[in-house]
């Protein structure tokens, strides 16, 4: 499998085999970590991959097997033919190994393409991710590269002793090492976490979104009974219209995913939600899904038991009505993003009329959130979309409703110019901790059990003391493999 070749057997293209594969290690590494950043995403990629393949099975699951199989090979084979390099030479790795990189390095980029392209918004979770690690990242890399100095004061000692005239290449080389230096080392004082805060700010206010939606079946009177139960602040409902005018409760465009209606209507399974009599929403079963499939492990882990997850097992669709009630009972706020029905709907034309004369009625008032400026809204919140803050305060929005994703500059353009800000939707703790931290006034999630009893973010520093650190980082770790290599040179001469 391997032997000793001249340079003239193995040619140029089979002494860049090992260039390339470590390439492709890189790639099959980063497509991993990117992977793991995006675990709040897993369902609904899985969801996605479902659809596409169409086939039934924790696809995800079986792509994440096969990418930690592919990178343990290929560390193997790393490994394997750099010692075998340096001890005989030059290597001829097997065919198999030369061919089969190619192929699943443009399979797994495809993969990694459709990863992000299909998150969406949801993919600034990779930059939030890493922001939150962003102290250890850098740590890692400046000491990295502090460490390449016992290799590179030798070498550039070398070059500069035994040139009388300096070269353009030399004093070129001299000055990209020195940039990479300092930028590396500039960095920690460039990229700020937003963890870096004088004072903690008020704790965001947290809506349940679809109700408490990682602990009962979505949009479902037992999502908003969870969310009282584990003290939420409001709900998120998405209100759609049935054929006969009722205002229910629906996310999705087709009710495949949250109900039994397969069974039910096999003949209707593909129909718009829409498109179904009230009367018929209610024969259909919302709650088994969740009960049966656990697709959020909150009942393999045991955060919803076992006989709660059986009492979701014929939970019905809930009108508006009943949402509206159990708000009312339990002081929440309702969070309205509504579902207009397609132009051929008998409601099409009606529908925010229906819906904001319900909503209207129910004396709410404010404690109702809503995007909408028509006059039946006048008595509740007015939420509009993330814009300029010229533009917010001109059209006397009361809050903004905006993915989790903006920049942390625009986070603070709205806290100083004091706009209450919403956003969607937040499921790992680091990232609660971040927006915490901006100053956001309320987070929908669908993990009430991860936030509503924290009292603090996970963590914070002051500037002045995140400051300090770095700068004796900056100068202690550098100096410190200075000294080393001036002890080794010592002991060298000594001997």
């Amino acid at each position: 499998m391997n032997e000793k070749l001249s340079d003239n057997q193995v040619g140029k293209y089979k002494q860049l085999w090992l260039v390339f594969f470590t390439i492709f290690f890189i790639n099959i590494f980063v497509f991993i970590f990117i992977a793991l950043l995006m675990k709040p995403l897993w369902y609904d990629i899985n969801e996605f991959l479902k659809a596409m393949i169409g086939v039934q099975t924790n696809w995800l699951a079986i792509v994440l097997t096969l990418t930690f199989l592919i990178l343990g090979y290929s560390v193997f084979l790393l490994i394997f033919y750099l010692i075998k390099r340096i001890k005989i030479g030059i290597t001829k790795p097997h065919l198999a190994n030369r061919i089969i990189p190619f192929p699943l390095i443009l399979i797994w980029n495809f993969m990694l393409y459709l990863l992000i392209s299909e998150s969406g918004d949801e993919v600034t979770i990779v930059r939030t991710q890493l922001e939150n690690i962003s102290p250890i990242i850098l740590l890692i890399l400046i000491l990295g590269l502090s460490s390449t100095l016992l290799f590179i004061i030798p070498k550039l000692g070398k070059v500069w002793s035994n040139t009388t005239r300096k070269s353009p290449k030399t004093i070129t080389l001299t000055i990209l090492i020195t940039i990479l230096f300092l930028t590396v080392f500039i960095l920690p004082f460039v990229i700020v976490p937003s963890n870096i805060v004088s004072s903690v700010p008020i704790k965001p206010k947290i809506i349940a979104h679809r109700g408490a939606s990682h602990l009962a079946p979505e949009n479902t009177i037992a999502a908003g009974e969870q969310a009282v139960t584990w003290n939420a602040f409001g709900w998120e409902v998405d209100v759609a219209i049935s054929y006969d005018g009722i205002l229910f409760l629906m996310h999705d465009t087709n009710l495949k995913r949250t109900t039994n209606v397969e069974e039910i209507f096999p003949e209707r399974q593909n129909e718009l939600a829409e498109n179904f009599s009230f009367s018929d929403l209610r024969t259909l079963d919302a709650g088994s899904w969740f009960a049966e499939n656990d697709p959020y492990d909150t009942i393999s882990k045991g955060i919803v038991s076992e006989s709660l997850a059986n009492s979701y097992i014929g939970e019905k669709i809930p009108s508006l009505a009943e949402v509206i009630n159990l708000t009312r009972d339990n002081d929440l706020v309702l969070d309205i993003d509504y579902r207009r029905p397609t132009s051929s709907h008998p409601f099409y034309n009606t529908y925010f009329d229906v819906l904001l004369t319900q909503l209207n009625d129910a004396g709410l008032n404010k404690k109702i959130f809503i995007s909408s400026s028509l006059h039946l809204a006048e008595n509740m919140t007015h939420v509009c979309g993330a814009d300029s803050v010229e533009v917010i305060l001109a059209n006397v929005c009361e809050l903004v409703n905006t993915h989790h994703g903006l920049t942390n500059k625009e986070f603070y353009a709205y806290e100083e110019a004091n706009i209450a800000v919403m956003v969607w939707t937040v499921d790992t703790s680091s990232r609660f901790s971040q927006l915490w931290c901006l100053g956001v006034d309320y987070i929908k999630t669908n993990s009430l059990h991860l936030f509503t009893n924290i009292t603090e973010p996970t963590w914070t520093l002051i500037p002045r003391n995140y400051y300090i650190a770095w700068a004796i980082i900056d100068f202690s770790l550098p100096l410190s493999f200075i000294l080393l290599y001036i002890i080794k040179s010592k002991k060298k001469i000594v001997e």
